[in-house]
């Protein structure tokens, strides 16, 4: 349990207004410019406009037929970028959902339960204290804390 309450510390000490600003614009441009483009690639190359990635709801049936209409060379292609940009957008995403959840818990209230308990209360006083990170506490289900 120690890892991840070290590793949300971490993200406290580090993500700050300019990062959190970054992760936003760089979701963003994923959003707006790659997503849009890859989806453009797909259409081009397959001659088709249908993806499972963009789709709700569908069956079996609806992957077969969607793989069928792709061709070999679409198939071909959307497997490949799966394993290249689908690794990419990950981290895009990890990065923005990380930096942008550590941001925003920064204005709920000291005592709040959805937030963890640093020994010091900011990032800079965190650094100030000692050369150690701050030692995170959060609830137990017991109504203390653990360490």
């Amino acid at each position: 349990m120690k890892t991840p309450l070290k590793l949300s510390s971490w993200f406290y000490r580090v993500v700050t207004t300019p990062l959190g600003i970054a992760a936003v614009i760089i979701f963003a441009f994923f959003i707006i410019v790659i997503l849009p483009q890859m989806a453009r690639q797909l259409a081009a190359i397959s001659g088709v406009d249908i993806s499972p990635d963009t789709s709700f709801i569908y069956t079996a049936r609806d992957l077969y037929a969607m793989a069928e209409a792709y061709g070999p060379e679409g198939r071909d292609y959307y497997i490949y970028s799966r394993f290249t940009f689908d690794l990419i957008w990950l981290a895009a995403y990890l990065f923005f959902q990380a930096a942008t959840i550590t941001y925003l818990v920064r204005f709920l209230p000291e005592k709040s339960p959805w937030r963890l308990r640093l020994e010091h209360s900011t990032p800079a006083e965190s650094r100030e204290g000692s050369s150690q990170p701050a030692s995170p506490t959060f609830p137990s289900a017991s109504g203390g804390t653990c360490a």
